[in-house]
């Protein structure tokens, strides 16, 4: 991958990394080695929760001036989301016993089917909110590098959930249904972490609508 630039970890640096599938460096022992961020957990006293590749999981607090520039150390993500993007791996597991115990229309699609119509409505209206030109034929599409930062979207939209639709909310030019609108974005940033975080672990390639 080349030399990339190591910098002190901030804990947005830290949110950037876990939304993205990039690593960290962090202390273990006397050296510093690669880790995933697995949470950041608040704000006027950070502690970082990471794993190293191992398995071994430990955590810091930022505000201590050892966390900030002894214990951790940011690594650009970028070179592990192209990595991620590109991967040559199948899109779904091939072995017949991890197929066989992931009935993919009993256990999903026929659990929630409003649901995933709601989502690919979804889809369908960001992409041609966010991509106007892109062919009828190609849309939706994901484009991967924009707006990544799923988690942090998480946590927006629960907050934003209302029990009663605002009938004057307007969005792209159109009024919407607040609560519908918060829950279903919702939703799709829960399948769009969960979908990074699989390709990052096992090595899936992207659907066929993601780039």
């Amino acid at each position: 991958m080349g030399e990339r630039e190591v910098m002190p970890l901030t804990a947005d640096m830290a949110r950037e990394a876990m939304a993205l599938g990039g690593r960290i460096l962090a202390l273990r022992g006397d050296t510093m080695a690669p880790a995933v961020v697995l949470d950041v957990v608040g704000d006027s006293d950070p502690r970082i929760d990471v794993m190293f590749e191992d398995g071994f999981e430990d955590y810091w607090y930022l505000t201590k001036e050892e966390g900030t520039h002894y214990l951790a150390a940011f690594v650009d993500h970028e070179d592990e989301r192209r990595a991620v993007k590109h991967a040559a791996g199948p899109v779904l597991p091939q072995d017949d016993a991890t197929r066989k115990a992931s009935p993919l229309y009993r256990g999903n699609l026929a659990y929630f089917p409003a649901a995933h119509a709601a989502i690919a409505a979804h889809s369908l209206k960001s992409d041609r909110k966010h991509n106007p030109n892109t062919p009828e034929a190609e849309a939706p599409h994901w484009s991967m590098d924009k707006s990544s930062d799923h988690l942090d979207c998480v946590g927006r939209h629960l907050s934003e959930i209302v029990e009663h639709s605002d009938p004057d909310l307007v969005l792209g030019g159109a009024a919407i249904d607040e609560e519908e609108y918060q829950r279903t974005a919702l939703a799709w940033r829960a399948m769009a972490q969960l979908q990074v975080f699989l390709m990052r672990r096992y090595g899936y390639a992207p659907g066929g609508h993601a780039r």
